[in-house]
C-alpha cells in the first residue's frame, strides 16, 4: 500500500483561506439579503396601510369630494389603485372591491387567518395582505410582491457574482503569496534532497525569501557543517583504528622474529650440551659465550621494550625535571659514541658558545640523543656524524649523517617499533632491534618536543630533536 503525499504547501494554504472567505461572505450575503428583504416587506407593509385607509376613506364621502383641491387625496387614492381589495360579507360572499378576482392570490380568502398584522400568501406571485373589520364585513387588501422578489433576486445575484469575484482575486492574492513563500522552501527541500543522496558537500544557499527561511537555511547549512564534521572525525577515527590494528600486527610480528633469534641460538647450544657435543673445552667456552651474547642482547631487547611501553609512566615523574644544559648534554653524548665506536668520526658545534638551557629530564634527553647517534654512526656508513646545537626562535639538536639516507616512501614508518628498512629482516654485527628511533620519538613526546627527520644535503639522513 502506497504512502499518501501530504498536500503542497500553496494548498495548505489556499483551501482554508477560501473556505474561510466562501463561508464569511455566505453569512454576510444572507444578512445582507435578509436585511434588504425586511426593509423592502416593511415598505410594502406602510403601502398596504396607506392603501387601506385611503379606500376607507374614500367610501367615506359623498360623489365628487374623492379629489382635494391641493391633489392629496387624489394621490392616495392614485396609490391605491395598485393593489387588490376584497369584501367578505357576513354569509361568507367575497365581493371584489378593487383589482382582480380573489383567485389572483392563489388560496382561498375565507382560509385567511384573521390577525392585525400582514401577512404573506401565495406562491407566485406572492401577495401582502392586511384584514381589518368594516361595518359591511371584513375587509382584505393585498399588494402583490412581485417587485419585491425580483429585487431580492437582482441582489442575491449581485451578491453571488461579487462573491465570486472577491473569491477570484483572494485565490490569486493567497495563491502567489503561498508560491513566494513556498519557493523558498522548495528549493531547502530540492537542496536536502542531495544531501539525502550523499551530497554532503552540498551548500544551503540563504534564499531571499522571509527572515524565518533565512534562520531556517542558515541552521540547515551550520548542521550539514557538523554532520560533515563529523562523519570526517569517524572516518579519521576508522582510519586511525586501522593504523595502529595494522601497527600492532606488524609490532608483534617483529617483537616475534627479533625474540626468536636469541631463544633459538640459546635453545641450540642447550641441545648441543644435553647431547655431549660440547665436551672439548674451547668448544663450550665458545658456546657459553654466545649464550651470554645472546642473554644480554635478549635482556637488552626487552628492557627497551620495557621502556617503550612505560614511557607514558615515566613522563609523570616530574621530580627529575629541571633545566638542561643541551651543549653540555650534546658533547657528554659525543664522549659516550667515540668510546662505543672507537673508529666513529664525531664533531659537535653550536651557535653559540654560552650555555642552552631546556627544561627536561636529563637522562631521558640523553638517552635519546645516544639512541639517534647510535643510529647514526651504524647506518652512516662511516661517514662523519655531527651533532648541531641551534638556538634561534626556538631550541633544536641536529644529528647528521652522510650515508645512504632513507627514502622518502620509509620516512613516516622510521618512528615505529621494530622498523628496519631491510626487508629481509636480516642482523648485522652492529644493527639493533629496531627500538631506537622509536623510543627517542617517546622521549621528545614526554617533553613536549618534537623529532623529525630530513634528508642530508648531498645525502644522508638528519634527524631534528626540537623544543
Amino acid at each position: 500500500m502506497s504512502e499518501r503525499k501530504p498536500p503542497a504547501l500553496r494548498w495548505l494554504m489556499l483551501w482554508p483561506t477560501l473556505l474561510v472567505v466562501i463561508l464569511g461572505f455566505a453569512a454576510f450575503g444572507w444578512y445582507i439579503e435578509r436585511s434588504v428583504a425586511s426593509d423592502l416587506l416593511s415598505t410594502v407593509d406602510e403601502e398596504l396601510v396607506r392603501a387601506a385607509n385611503a379606500r376607507g376613506r374614500q367610501r367615506g364621502r359623498p360623489p365628487g369630494d374623492g379629489i382635494a383641491a391641493d391633489g392629496s387625496d387624489g394621490t392616495e387614492v392614485a396609490a391605491a389603485t395598485s393593489h387588490l381589495e376584497f369584501l367578505v360579507l357576513p354569509g361568507g360572499e367575497v365581493r371584489t372591491v378593487a383589482g382582480s378576482d380573489p383567485d389572483v392570490l392563489g388560496i382561498d380568502i375565507l382560509k385567511l387567518q384573521l390577525t392585525a398584522h400582514p401577512q404573506t400568501v401565495g406562491s407566485d406571485p406572492r401577495f401582502r395582505v392586511a384584514i381589518d373589520r368594516a361595518s359591511d364585513g371584513i375587509r382584505v387588501t393585498a399588494l402583490s410582491l412581485e417587485e419585491v422578489d425580483r429585487s431580492v433576486r437582482r441582489l442575491r445575484r449581485d451578491l453571488l457574482l461579487g462573491g465570486l469575484t472577491i473569491l477570484a482575486i483572494v485565490a490569486a492574492v493567497v495563491w502567489s503569496i503561498a508560491t513566494m513563500v513556498a519557493r523558498p522552501v522548495t528549493r531547502i527541500a530540492k537542496t536536502m534532497s542531495k544531501v539525502a543522496g550523499g551530497a554532503l558537500d552540498t551548500q544551503v544557499d540563504p534564499p531571499s525569501g522571509s527572515k524565518e527561511t533565512s534562520e531556517l537555511a542558515s541552521g540547515l547549512d551550520e548542521m550539514l557543517g557538523q554532520l560533515r564534521l563529523t562523519i570526517d572525525e569517524r572516518e579519521q577515527a576508522a582510519t586511525d583504528a586501522t593504523k595502529a590494528r595494522d601497527n600492532m600486527r606488524r609490532f608483534l610480528a617483529d617483537a616475534s622474529h627479533e625474540l626468536r633469534t636469541p631463544l633459538t641460538a640459546l635453545r641450540g647450544y642447550s641441545d648441543l650440551h644435553q647431547k655431549g657435543m660440547l665436551a672439548d673445552g674451547e668448544d663450550l667456552d665458545r658456546a657459553m659465550a654466545r649464550v651470554g651474547s645472546e642473554s644480554k642482547r635478549l635482556s637488552k631487547l626487552v628492557d627497551d621494550m620495557l621502556l617503550l611501553s612505560q614511557s607514558q609512566d615515566r613522563s609523570a615523574e616530574t621530580n627529575e625535571v629541571g633545566a638542561v644544559d643541551v651543549v653540555a648534554l650534546v658533547g657528554v653524548v659525543a664522549a659516550d659514541l667515540r668510546a662505543a665506536y672507537p673508529g666513529a668520526d664525531i664533531v659537535t658545534a653550536a651557535n653559540s658558545g654560552a650555555a642552552i638551557r631546556v627544561d627536561g629530564v636529563a637522562d631521558r634527553l640523553h638517552q635519546a640523543l645516544l639512541n639517534l647517534g647510535a643510529n647514526a654512526v651504524q647506518h652512516g656508513g662511516g661517514s662523519q656524524v655531527e651533532f648541531v646545537v641551534e638556538n634561534h626562535d626556538d631550541v633544536a639538536v641536529r644529528v647528521i649523517d652522510h650515508g645512504a639516507g632513507i627514502p622518502e616512501e620509509l620516512a613516516e614508518q622510521i618512528f615505529l617499533p621494530f622498523f628496519r628498512a631491510d626487508a629481509s629482516r636480516s642482523r648485522t654485527t652492529t644493527g639493533g632491534a629496531g627500538l631506537g628511533l622509536a623510543i627517542a620519538s617517546e622521549i621528545a613526546a614526554e617533553h613536549g618536543a618534537s623529532l623529525s627527520h630530513e634528508q642530508t644535503s648531498g645525502g644522508g639522513a638528519t634527524f631534528v630533536l626540537r623544543f
